[in-house]
């Protein structure tokens, strides 16, 4: 049989969206966070959190105490796309606020001093990376398919073995 031209125009659109999709498939999301982002999330377990917390300049007593704790972090997002996430333990409360792909001021992992911060969405990942004078720190949020567990890796640009990984399981 043979092909009209209309049913070649068409064939030819079905082509040219479908380059288009591919091409743009892993493309990072610019926000809003999915659902399954959002919400309480308690610290279940920590490995290498002490090495990274001396690495970062940390004393010996706090970096005692901290992983005692089992903090919860609460993530929540407006309409407008700001997002907050706020950490609560015993000890203290921290709050971020801030918008993808734009830098912010942060010290929730730079030992109290203040870092440049940038957060972007790449499929189940929230990626923070930090800036503080001669460190450079990624911190990566993976979000279990269900939105019930996230996995926190932070690790050290400047030395790879240092590596901190702490799972949350979600509250709320």
């Amino acid at each position: 049989s043979v092909f009209r031209p209309q049913q070649c125009f068409a064939i030819m659109i079905f082509f040219a969206c479908l380059v288009v999709c591919i091409s743009n498939y892993g493309v990072e999301a610019r926000g809003p966070l999915p659902e399954y982002m959002l919400g309480k999330f308690q610290l279940e377990t920590s490995e290498g959190f002490s090495d990274f917390m001396y690495k970062m300049g940390v004393g010996w007593f706090q970096r005692s105490i901290a992983c005692t704790l089992y903090p919860v972090t609460t993530i929540s997002q407006t309409e407008d796309g700001e997002i907050t996430r706020e950490t609560q333990s015993s000890l203290n409360t921290k709050t971020e606020t801030f918008r993808l792909n734009t830098p912010y001021q942060s010290d929730s992992l730079t030992a109290g001093q203040p870092s440049t911060v940038v957060a972007r969405l790449q499929g189940n990942k929230l990626i923070r990376e930090m800036k503080r004078g001669d460190k450079e720190l990624t911190a990566i949020m993976e979000y279990s398919g269900d939105g019930e567990k996230m996995t926190a890796t932070i690790t050290m640009k400047q030395d790879p073995t240092i590596k901190a990984v702490r799972v949350f399981t979600r509250l709320a």
